[in-house]
């Protein structure tokens, strides 16, 4: 009877152990796939404010290029 209890024990260890490993590694791919949208998310932010940039230098260069011309 106790060789039965003890190894219906190291029965639901193991069990045990194979859920906790399971909800583990969704745990961890969960974060991951949260890491990886953060960094998508930021590099289409920074290529927003690359074109942002872009034509605001555009801008300038055309308004120096109407000054060149008028002196």
């Amino acid at each position: 009877m106790i060789n039965h209890l003890k190894n219906q024990m190291k029965i639901n260890t193991k069990k045990g152990r194979c859920y906790l490993i399971g909800l583990l590694v969704v745990v961890l791919f969960v974060g991951l796939a949260g890491i990886i949208g953060n960094q998508y998310s930021g590099l289409k932010r920074m290529e927003s404010i690359q074109r942002s940039l872009d034509d605001i230098n555009q801008i300038l260069r055309e308004m120096n290029k109407r000054k060149e011309n008028e002196f």
